[in-house]
Order: structure tokens, then C-alpha cells, then sequence
């Protein structure tokens, strides 16, 4: 939230099928331009998969994306 922060908890689970997984946490250097372009990117990301759509074959995943300047003021 751009306010109020994230809360996660993560949970271990040892049935998890893992092929589908991919996961990074960072924190990365760009100029503004970059993060703009960065920016641009994840929207199109979330504009093309993040329709909760049900369907035949289709499976829920769970998925945060996010990109913020540290220390906003």
C-alpha cells in the first residue's frame, strides 16, 4: 500500500510443486528514466495476466509487484 505498507508471512510447505515459482527481493539502483521504464513494464505485466479470470486449465497464483523509491518524502 503507498501508505500503509506490506505485511507477508511467509509459510514453508513441502508439497509444494515449485515449477512455476520465481521470486527476487532487492533493492536496485536506477536513474529515473530506468525506473520509469521499470514502471512501465510491471503495469504492462499487470495489465496483460492480472485479470482474475476463471477458466478451464487455469490455476490461482499469488503475485506482488512493486516498485518505490526508498526514503520518499
Amino acid at each position: 500500500h503507498p501508505v500503509g505498507g506490506v505485511a507477508i508471512h511467509l509459510v514453508a510447505r513441502d508439497d509444494l510443486d515449485d515449477s512455476n515459482i520465481t521470486e527476487w527481493w532487492g533493492k536496485i539502483r536506477l536513474t529515473e528514466a530506468q525506473a520509469r521504464a521499470m514502471r512501465d513494464e510491471l503495469q504492462a505485466v499487470v495489465a496483460k495476466y492480472g485479470h482474475d479470470n476463471e477458466g478451464a486449465g487455469r490455476r490461482t497464483y499469488v503475485s506482488m509487484v512493486g516498485l518505490v523509491p526508498e526514503g520518499r518524502r
